[in-house]
C-alpha cells in the first residue's frame, strides 16, 4: 500500500491542532496560537539556512514557535543552525507579523514513537536542548527538555481520541510519493476543467492545498516543480491526446472540449485506481474550518 509519508502526517497533525474544528482537538487555537507559515525559509546572520516545517504565532503572548517534524534522524547541522538564530535575525528577515520589540521564540521538534529514541539519543549526545514532542497514537506528549512558554507547556499531553488524522491541510509535500500527489492532481483536474480549458501548475496546487497562501515562496516553488513534472508525465502517458502543454508557456490545455467526458472518465477511473492503494482521509469528514492567517 502506498502511504502518505510520516513526515507529512506529522505536519498535518500539528496544523490540525491550530485549526478550529469541532470534531478534532484544537488546543493551539484555544490558547491563541495560529498558523503563520508552512515551510518558512530564511537565513541567520552568519548565512546558515533556517528551514523548519511550520511556524505558529501567538499575538496574545507575542510568542513565535518553529516546529520541525521528524520521521527519521535528527540532522546535526540543521539543529546547530537552529541554535544560531537570534531575535535580530527574525527582525531583519521579516519572518513574522508579531511585534518584534518584545518577541519570544523557540524551536520545537515533533516526532512519533517510531523514532523518538533516535532524537533523544542525539539530544543527549550533543545537548541541543530543544523541546521534543512525541505522538504515540493516542496522545502528544513532551518527552525531552522544557518548553519556555508556560501556557504552551501546560497543553501537554494532548490526547487524540480520533481514529484518523486529517490530511488535507497539507495533502502532500515535495517528498511524497508520485501516487499520492497524482491522486490530488486528478481530483483538481476534475474541479478545474469545468471552468477552464487552460490552466497552470499553480492553479492545480491551489485547488488541492487549502492553506496554499500560508506556504513560503520557496516551498511553493518546490511544489510547482514536482507537480509540473507529474503533469508533463501524465501528458505523455495516461492523459496522452487529451492534455497538452502550451508551447513556450507554463500552461496546459485540454485539447478538445468535446473530449471532456472521456477526460473526466479517465480521471475518475484513475482516482478509483489510486484510492484503492492509498489510505488518505478527506478532511471533509471532520468538517473543515480554516483559521485566518
Amino acid at each position: 500500500m502506498t502511504k502518505l509519508n510520516n513526515h507529512t502526517k506529522l505536519m498535518n497533525l500539528m496544523i490540525a491542532l491550530s485549526q478550529k474544528n469541532p470534531n478534532f482537538p484544537y488546543p493551539l487555537f484555544q490558547v491563541g496560537y495560529a498558523l503563520e507559515t508552512i515551510l518558512p525559509y530564511f537565513s541567520e546572520s552568519g548565512g546558515a539556512l533556517i528551514n523548519p516545517d511550520l511556524q505558529f504565532k501567538s499575538e496574545g503572548d507575542n510568542n513565535l514557535i518553529f516546529i520541525e517534524c521528524k520521521s527519521g534522524n535528527l540532522e546535526h547541522q540543521q539543529a546547530l543552525n537552529f541554535k544560531k538564530v537570534k531575535k535580530d535575525d527574525i527582525i531583519e528577515k521579516g519572518v513574522t507579523s508579531l511585534d518584534v520589540s518584545s518577541l519570544n521564540f523557540e524551536f520545537i521538534y515533533f516526532c512519533s514513537s517510531n523514532n523518538k529514541d533516535v532524537l533523544i539519543k542525539a539530544d543527549n549526545l550533543y545537548n541541543y536542548n530543544f523541546p521534543i514532542l512525541c505522538f504515540n497514537e493516542d496522545k502528544i506528549e513532551l518527552i525531552k527538555n522544557d518548553i519556555k512558554g508556560e501556557k504552551l507547556k501546560s497543553l501537554f499531553p494532548i490526547f487524540i481520541n480520533n481514529k484518523y488524522i486529517p490530511t488535507e491541510y497539507y495533502p502532500y509535500g515535495p517528498d511524497d510519493k508520485k501516487e499520492y500527489i497524482s491522486l490530488s492532481i486528478f481530483q483538481s483536474l476534475l474541479h478545474i476543467m469545468n471552468d477552464n480549458e487552460e490552466f497552470n501548475v499553480e492553479m492545480i496546487i491551489k485547488d488541492n492545498h487549502k492553506l496554499y497562501d500560508f506556504i513560503d515562496s520557496k516551498g511553493k516553488t518546490k511544489l510547482k516543480e514536482v507537480v509540473g513534472k507529474i503533469l508533463s508525465d501524465l501528458e505523455q502517458n495516461e492523459l496522452k491526446d487529451m492534455l497538452r502543454r502550451l508551447r513556450n508557456q507554463p500552461k496546459f490545455r485540454i485539447i478538445n472540449p468535446k473530449s471532456y467526458k472521456k477526460f473526466r472518465d479517465i480521471c475518475q477511473n484513475l482516482i478509483k485506481e489510486y484510492k484503492e492503494d492509498i489510505d488518505q482521509l478527506p478532511l471533509s469528514e471532520f468538517g473543515e474550518v480554516i483559521s485566518s492567517k
